[in-house]
């Protein structure tokens, strides 16, 4: 595993050029749906993606099979409170998913453990998918057109 030294000023950068900030939508049961934030960045550089992980945790998968020609394509992901615990250090260093960070920051966490969520939590985790789905349509349209 490499030792670098991955700095959160690196790592925003990083987010910004090939990463990713989202709400995932997850049915867990029938009638439960959760949704939470998710930061996740990637690229081929599997040492880079290992030397992320050792310094700011999170998951790392791999494609299953890379398409013909192609290399592995690694990434790291953060979920729920991990994905806001990263953001608080790499939020002041974003320049282009800026907003999307902001409100992945303002995620409620559930005030009692168990299932069912409040409606009010549930309601503004929903609120907050919507808004994150205009963020990032927004920014794909702007790079579209430049």
């Amino acid at each position: 595993m490499p030792s670098w030294d991955i700095s959160p000023q690196y790592l925003a950068g990083f987010i910004d050029a090939d990463g990713s900030i989202f709400m995932q939508e997850h049915k867990t049961w029938k009638t439960h749906t959760i949704v939470y934030p998710v930061v996740a960045a990637g690229c081929t550089d599997k040492m880079l993606i290992e030397a992320i992980h050792s310094s700011y945790g999170g998951v790392i998968a791999r494609d299953i099979k890379p398409k013909r020609g192609r290399l592995f394509y690694y990434y790291n992901t953060w979920s729920g409170q991990k994905a806001q615990h990263l953001l608080v250090l790499v939020a002041p260093f974003l320049i282009i998913k800026q907003n999307q960070a902001a409100l992945a920051l303002t995620w409620p966490l559930n005030p009692r453990s168990g299932y069912p969520l409040p409606d009010d939590i549930k309601e503004f985790r929903r609120s907050m998918l919507t808004q994150m789905r205009s963020l990032n349509h927004r920014e794909a349209d702007f790079h579209d057109n430049a």
